[in-house]
């Protein structure tokens, strides 16, 4: 299936890298339709990093919304052992000193009604001047939220670089980015993710290919 040559490819991805793997991330819109049968197409996920203690997270896109399909995914991922980091945060350690830590928050979509006036449980407990920050948030539009809590990167997909015309000339429209990589303008740099495989009709023009997106944070000199 296509799920398992992701699982696959981002698998080999893990291994051949000379750096540990801290984090696999998924930023929403894993699902698009009924329940049916899609539950089952998901499971191969569970075999992201096999025998490896690799922190998976996943939040929640308006696609799982709109089919009213979110606490189902969450549950189907928990069981595979994928987490779901919906107004939390986690803090990961990168290091056996256990001091060089990267704080990673997660929100729900904008779409949903449990995301609304939960930006400050997201971020309870994180010092933004102290505290490396990473934000999943599904929607690029969050930027204004992330940048006013400090967020150091906040990555995203749902604009699916606009896929076919004219659905790119509206995603690039009705979001405040767009696709790939914006420095940061202030605080917050964002990447926004093409997406993995397709929304629709499994077919893409005129935009950005299709990515796993592979991300390495430097310290700052």
């Amino acid at each position: 299936t296509r799920v398992k040559k992701v699982v696959d490819i981002v698998n080999d991805l893990c291994s051949g890298s000379d750096d540990n793997c801290n984090l696999i991330a998924l930023t929403g819109d894993i699902v698009d339709g009924e329940p049916h049968g899609l539950m089952k197409a998901i499971e191969p996920l569970g075999n992201l990093c096999p025998g490896r203690d690799v922190p998976k997270l996943f939040v929640p896109g308006n696609h799982e919304h709109i089919h009213f399909i979110a606490d189902q995914v969450v549950t189907v991922l928990s069981e595979i052992g994928i987490d779901s980091l919906v107004n939390d945060n986690i803090r990961l350690h990168r290091d056996e000193t256990r001091e060089n830590q990267l704080v990673v928050v997660g929100f729900d979509d904008l779409s949903s009604r449990r995301y609304r006036g939960k930006e400050q449980q997201a971020f309870d407990g994180i010092d933004a001047e102290k505290d490396t920050t990473i934000l999943l948030a599904h929607q690029p539009n969050h930027l204004k939220v992330a940048e006013r809590y400090g967020v150091d990167l906040m990555l995203s997909g749902h604009t699916h670089a606009g896929q076919f015309y004219p659905g790119n000339i509206l995603a690039w429209l009705f979001n405040s980015r767009f696709s790939g990589y914006y420095p940061s303008r202030g605080k917050t740099a964002v990447y926004v993710s093409a997406g993995t495989l397709f929304w629709g009709p499994p077919v893409r023009f005129s935009t950005r290919h299709h990515e796993i997106t592979d991300i390495r944070l430097v310290r700052s000199q």
